[in-house]
């Protein structure tokens, strides 16, 4: 019988989180390749450990340099996608953020990579797209969760005068 790698990961890293050290459990875990196999990493398991699908999905092919920059990034302790962020940014005012899904994350980071340069540039036209977007899955609740964890992960920049950049879902050459 062999050992499944996200199985032995998780064993040696206590089912914890490599990123956050918090509980992290089976079905939402998955193998991240510290250096991504796009960028000449290897299914060794000195290179992979576990985290979040939600998580994974964010760093998506980034270079290592990138993946630390976003968990740098994070004011206080990094939090994964899927607990409760306490606060989004060192500017901000430190507001306490609803819990989002994983998959609603996930969505979300995935459709606004698709849209590549057609991506929103304000963050009235973000909250707009992506209540159009996920209308169904909000059921009438407010996209401001979305949005404050999108910028928590640092996929979504906001400047001063409310303009965007989209730091985190650059690729690094």
């Amino acid at each position: 019988m062999s050992i499944k790698p996200l199985d032995r990961l998780l064993f040696a890293q206590g089912q914890c989180c490599f990123f956050c050290d918090q509980p992290l459990a089976r079905e939402v875990a998955s193998v991240e390749h510290l250096l991504a196999k796009s960028h000449a990493g290897t299914n060794e398991l000195d290179n992979c450990v576990a985290c979040c699908k939600a998580l994974n999905q964010v760093f998506g092919d980034m270079t290592l340099k990138a993946k630390m920059q976003v968990v740098l990034r994070q004011a206080g302790d990094f939090r994964c996608p899927q607990q409760s962020v306490e606060s989004v940014s060192p500017r901000a005012e430190a507001p306490t953020l609803s819990v989002v899904s994983p998959v609603l994350l996930d969505q979300a980071i995935t459709d606004l990579r698709k849209r590549g340069d057609a991506r929103p540039r304000t963050l009235k036209s973000l909250r707009s797209a992506l209540s159009a977007r996920f209308a169904k899955e909000l059921d009438g609740t407010s996209v401001r969760p979305l949005v404050d964890h999108l910028r928590a992960l640092g996929v979504v920049v906001v400047s001063d005068d409310g303009t965007l950049s989209y730091g985190s879902m650059q690729q690094s050459a």
